[in-house]
């Protein structure tokens, strides 16, 4: 939970920074009323669509339609909850004042403080649910708001209803997802950029008028605390327990739900009492007094419910956690950078990988130990002269296509920067999956290229054992092997039995098995009798496997660790491809695909 406060209070902070530019547009009158109002205008209308079609430019997902049909429902009950409990709680005397407090109990500020805090905590993924919040919004605001503030509807605001800039912005993304169509670059990127500006100038605005707003005469008052625990905290907790019941939603579902039912009193009840002519003074002191509240209130209840829904990270943006979490209890963190599986907890087990160091405190560029990485286009140091071990995977940053409750798909094209250290072009995919207490992980890469080269590979995981001498791993009787050690020597024997992982770590070195044949799945299991479990992995697509451990003395040969004794602690198991004699060939068009499957029993 704490990694989720920490993360959300970090985003919020720097939105509340953001607003002091709009408080010094103010005192120093860079801007009149007139000119910020102009400039909210083109957040609304112009802005706000940009970045809600930008969201939509994703393949369609069955998954993802569903969850989009999760978010109207959530945002549907966030507003009847809202209305109901603000009948039930708010009895202010003063007519007017009644209205405008029962409207700012139901309407957050969705637009200006949610859609800012979804696309810094969740990316274009939680903009892409949080606007179906923003619609309901817009289509209740016009309505139930309107009804609310005047004390009766008379039919005005229908065609604004139907014509809003969240709406506009999903009628023209929505056919894009449905249809998987994405628009021509040269109209992408100014749409983008555009959509880019929401946060910055929203800020702006809101900063513009909390430097307006006189706040005492309403903290004075008992009904502003009343509106103030509804909109900060119970309407919160009512959705998330609600959402709680609910097993099938997804966990960034609805935590997009919950982040714009969390923010504070929304902008609209000032301008909609100054539209109606009725006071407002009180309302416009109620949304500065909210907005400076949810400094505090949206990290807490944002990142409990990260916690309780198992999503403590953030989608979608390199060097920030994807997290997965399985029907079954299972949960996994994927990192952008390197593609690199950090964390894999079973209920059976519990953590699965071992860490050299907390992944939060390694460098980018710096070979990393611990996890599950995918290696290519080299293993080891079989790369060209002066490049890094294993590969360029390992040091790139992948972008996520495909996000779901339970399973990830990232890509990887060519850059200038893999070109630098490889100069040939390629695509990657890099896939996990959740099922069925199992972890499944999937490299594909396809050569793009106008000529064929030489590959070499591996998925390297650092399984986490209770002491390594006191572990085996079978699938390895029969198999002509190597001892890294003795290579120079041509040790290439054939193997008896399981090999006691005791051996690897005594040499410090690795064990190189060569599979019986490249096709076909090859079925190995690593023992450990002091955590009393075994895991099971099964590969497919490799010519090899390693079993490697350090031996003592971590540190001074691959750098520091928190463990003294890490080395006792793991042992990887690897499924791979490599040395220059067993190297593959992928022509111009092929694709090569590397699989591994990974389960946890007691024993």
């Amino acid at each position: 939970m704490f990694d989720g406060l920490g993360i959300v209070a970090y985003q919020t902070a720097v939105l509340f920074l953001l607003m002091f530019f709009g408080i010094g547009v103010r005192k120093f009158a860079v801007f009149d009323a007139s000119s910020i109002k102009r400039v909210a205008d083109y957040v609304l209308v112009v802005i706000t669509p940009c970045l809600i079609i930008t969201s939509f430019q994703r393949p369609f997902d069955r998954a993802a339609l569903v969850g989009v049909c999760w978010s109207f429902a959530a945002a549907v009950f966030t507003h009847l909850a809202g209305m109901l409990l603000s009948r039930v709680a708010v009895r202010e005397r003063d007519e007017q004042r009644r209205s405008a407090m029962r409207f700012a109990t139901v309407f957050s500020n969705a637009g200006y403080m949610g859609i800012p805090l979804l696309y810094a905590v969740l990316g274009t993924e939680g903009v892409f649910y949080g606007s179906i919040y923003v619609v309901v919004f817009h289509l209740l605001c016009w309505t139930y708001g309107v009804w609310e503030i005047r004390g009766g509807f008379k039919g005005e605001g229908v065609v604004k209803v139907l014509v809003n800039p969240g709406l506009v912005g999903i009628a023209i993304g929505l056919p894009f997802f449905l249809f998987s169509v994405q628009l021509p670059s040269v109209v992408a990127q100014p749409v983008k950029m555009t959509g880019d500006l929401y946060t910055p100038l929203a800020m702006l605005v809101l900063g513009y008028y909390l430097a307006g707003a006189k706040m005492a005469p309403a903290l004075a008052r008992g009904g502003t605390y009343a509106v103030l625990a509804l909109r900060h905290a119970v309407i919160p907790a009512v959705l998330i327990a609600a959402l709680a019941l609910i097993p099938c939603v997804d966990a960034k579902v609805a935590v997009a739900a919950v982040i714009p039912a969390a923010a504070p009193v929304g902008a609209s009840v000032t301008v909609f009492s100054a539209r109606y002519g009725k006071d407002a003074d009180y309302p416009t002191a109620l949304v500065a007094i909210s907005t400076l509240l949810s400094v505090v209130t949206m990290p807490v209840v944002v990142s409990a419910a990260m916690y309780l829904f198992g999503l403590s990270g953030v989608a979608g943006e390199t060097g920030k956690a994807i997290v997965l979490v399985s029907d079954d209890g299972g949960r996994a963190i994927v990192d952008a950078y390197g593609g690199r599986l950090t964390s894999w907890k079973q209920k059976v087990g519990g953590e699965v990988f071992a860490m050299a160091w907390p992944y939060s405190q390694c460098r980018r560029g710096e070979q990393i130990h611990g996890g599950l990485p995918m290696y290519w286009p080299w293993f080891i140091f079989e790369g060209p002269e002066g490049c890094k071990i294993h590969g360029v995977t390992g040091y790139a940053d992948w972008k996520v296509k495909e996000c779901s409750r339970s399973r990830v798909v990232m890509e990887l094209d060519d850059s200038e920067e893999t070109r630098a250290a490889w100069p040939h072009k390629f695509h990657a995919e890099l896939e996990y999956v959740l099922s069925d207490g199992k972890l499944h992980a999937e490299f594909r890469v396809t050569n793009t290229d106008d000529e064929p080269y030489q590959c070499t590979e591996g998925f390297h995981p650092y399984f986490r054992v209770g002491d390594v001498r006191k572990c085996s791993i079978s699938g390895t009787d029969g198999l002509r092997y190597f001892c890294k050690a003795e290579a120079e020597k041509g040790n290439r024997r054939t193997w008896q039995g399981d090999l006691p992982c005791g051996a690897p770590y005594e040499k410090g070195a690795g064990y190189g098995f060569e599979e019986k044949s490249p096709e076909g799945r090859h079925d190995h299991a690593l023992t450990d009798m002091v955590l009393g479990r075994r895991i099971e992995v099964t590969y497919e697509g490799n010519a090899k496997i390693a079993v490697w451990n350090s031996g003592d003395g971590f540190e001074k040969k691959l750098g520091p660790t928190t463990d003294p004794d890490f080395a006792r602690h793991f042992v990887c198991l690897e499924g791979a491809t490599f040395y220059r004699d067993r190297a593959y060939v992928l022509k111009p068009g092929e694709t090569h695909v590397l699989k591994a499957t990974m389960a946890v029993r007691k024993i």
